[in-house]
This record gives structure tokens, C-alpha cells and sequence, in this order.
């Protein structure tokens, strides 16, 4: 069963009564126990029902559950920019700091640097593969010995 749909169905079967014991519900979702109070909790704090959410898709509703500020692409490209102007070597943390300042509810510090690198490294030049085993030889050091 994928992520998803064992996610819209821990959240249906949490939300739909008569709700079994922790135990039951994650042999039932396949999940572990820890997962299936954790939901029950979020679900609480939201006051639903199952008759609130029964028209999400699966997607949408791990969106609704899960869903986290984030930095948009268009953020982390202009601070990547932001520390090409400050020239080689600006410490994420500077990024970081410049960052929090400007967001409210801003990723935390490992979050972000996480987020910054993933960006650096699609946008970065391809490397060769190093190879590995002896020289290369050449016609020219292979002639006679005098």
C-alpha cells in the first residue's frame, strides 16, 4: 500500500467511530504505534471529522496533515544570488540569519541548509567521475632503452 493511501486510511479509520485501540489500528495501517498516536493527536487538535475530509484525495490530505513552511524555490535561488554577490565562501549561517529575519515562521537552521545545498547541487555543473587504476601510457615512453 503506498504512503499515501495507508495515510488516508490510518486517518479514516482514526476519524471514523467506533476508533480501536492504538495497537489494532497500526496493524490494520501497517504503521507503528508512535505514527498512529501522533495522527490521533494532529487530528484532535483539528477538531475534523471524517465527514470534513472525506472528499480529499489521498495527496491532498497528507497536504493538509503534514504540509510545512517552506521556501519557495524562487527564495532560495535569490539567496544563492544574494551569496554570490558576497563572493565565495559566505557561511550558510549568514544566509540563515538574513533569511529568518525576513520570514515569520522561517525553516529552522539545518532545515534550510538542507533546502540551500539540494538547490547548489541541481544547479551545479556536472563532475566527471574520477578514474581510478594506473596511468596512462604512451606510445612515445614504450620505445627502445639505449
Amino acid at each position: 500500500m503506498a504512503l499515501h493511501q495507508r495515510l488516508y486510511f490510518l486517518v479514516k479509520t482514526l476519524l471514523t467511530p467506533p476508533v480501536p485501540p492504538d495497537i489494532v489500528v497500526a496493524q490494520r495501517c501497517n504503521v507503528v504505534r508512535p505514527t498512529v498516536l501522533r495522527y490521533r493527536l494532529l487530528l484532535a487538535g483539528k477538531g475534523w471529522r471524517w465527514s470534513d475530509v472525506s472528499d480529499c484525495t489521498a495527496a491532498e490530505l497528507d497536504r493538509l496533515l503534514n504540509g510545512r513552511p517552506g521556501v519557495a524555490p524562487a527564495e532560495i535561488e535569490a539567496l544563492d544570488a544574494y551569496a554570490e554577490s558576497l563572493g565565495n565562501g559566505t557561511p550558510v549561517g549568514l544566509l540563515w540569519e538574513d533569511y529568518r529575519r525576513a520570514q515569520p515562521r522561517a525553516l529552522s537552521r539545518s532545515q534550510f541548509t538542507r533546502r540551500l545545498r539540494s538547490h547548489r547541487c541541481r544547479h551545479a555543473a556536472p563532475v566527471l567521475p574520477r578514474r581510478h587504476g594506473p596511468p596512462p601510457t604512451s606510445s612515445d615512453t614504450q620505445g627502445d632503452a639505449e
